[in-house]
Formats: C-alpha cells, structure tokens, sequence
C-alpha cells in the first residue's frame, strides 16, 4: 500500500491521513491527536517522505501509538521504532497483532479508553471529553460505499455484545466522530450517532 502523502487538520489539536488499501478494499484512516504535551497517533497507517514533515511539524512530539482493535496493527511498528515509543492496546487485541504492545495505561492525558467488546478484537472507544472528541475503531464506518452505519454483523465478534457496546456510547456528549475507516463527522454527532443507534 502506497502512503499517506498529506495530513489534514480536522480541528486544533486533530489530524488525520488516509490511503487506500488494496488488500483490505478499504480507505484507511489514521490520527493524531495532541493533548496538552502528548501526540498521540491512533491506528497509524505509513506516511510519505512529505507527510512525515508535515507530522513533525506539529508542536508536539510523539508520545504513543494507541491501536483501537486488533486489526488496526497497520504500521504501528514503522513509527514505534522511529519514535521509539510504546503502542497500547487492549490485551484481547495483542493475540492478533505480531509486535509487542502493551495494555493501556489507567490513565492517558486527556483520553478515556472506552472498551467496546464485540466488533473488532479488544475493540475501543478514545473519548475526549472536552473536545467532545470520540475516536472509533471498527464498530461504526463511515465510507461513501458504506454509509455512516454500525459494524455489519458479519465482521463482528459478537453482535449481540456490539449492540450492548453501541448503546453505551448513546450517553457521550459528542461533538466530533472520528473513524479508522472513513471521514469524521464534525458537529451535531451525538444526534447522528442516536439515529443509528434507534
């Protein structure tokens, strides 16, 4: 997969790149979020020579690599190793990913770590409560071939329990969805989430 030559800025302190990734069929999508001090990358796909210079750029330096499920490994290893940082995840996702993680800490600056069982493997939820910021993994897509939609069952885990999952985030004050597959939604996205979730 050719890499991410751009990173856009979604809102201060929000990025995101994207590529198509031929095996999986599907737009891939990363982030990085600054909180205070912290840069955090979130299911990190390769950047090119010209988008790595536009990361660096950011006031803050990489602090840590989150995954948010079991398949998002990505290029967590490329950036681990040039960052020399940890990547976190849950503990149900470390037996599907081949590089050492670690499970995620009680407390990471100005994130909550929602866990999210049944959609993808030790799936979670990166919650910002001040921002109004809610990071996804895999439990709801938002592609122009797949419409904004919860995870088809299919592809879950347990799709009882992903609905279980779904309904806890019906609670969060959200302004801003981001996704691992797809654009975010800015504005309004507590009410679109409550639409699917009806």
């Amino acid at each position: 997969m050719a890499g991410a030559a751009e990173i856009q800025e979604v809102l201060p302190d929000l990025h995101l790149w994207q590529a198509f990734s031929p095996q999986a069929k599907v737009d891939l999508t990363s982030h990085a979020l600054a909180c205070g001090d912290q840069l955090y990358l979130i299911d990190p796909i390769r950047l090119t020579k010209s988008g790595l210079i536009q990361l660096e750029a950011l006031q803050q330096k990489v602090s840590a690599i989150l995954l948010t499920n079991g398949n998002h490994e990505r290029d967590a290893a490329f950036y681990r190793d040039r960052y020399d940082v940890p990547i976190f995840a849950q503990p149900e996702a470390a037996a599907e990913i081949s590089i050492a993680t670690q499970p995620f800490p009680n407390t990471l600056k100005g994130l909550e770590v929602l866990s999210l069982p049944g959609a993808g493997a030790g799936e979670v939820g990166l919650y910002h409560r001040e921002k109004k910021l809610l990071i996804l993994g895999d439990i709801v897509i938002n592609l122009d071939s797949f419409a904004f939609a919860p995870l088809p069952d299919k592809y879950a885990t347990d799709a009882r329990e992903m609905r279980r999952s779904l309904q806890s985030l019906a609670v969060l004050d959200v302004s801003t969805i981001c996704f691992a597959h797809g654009l975010p939604i800015v504005g309004n996205a507590s009410q679109r989430l409550a639409e699917i979730l009806t």
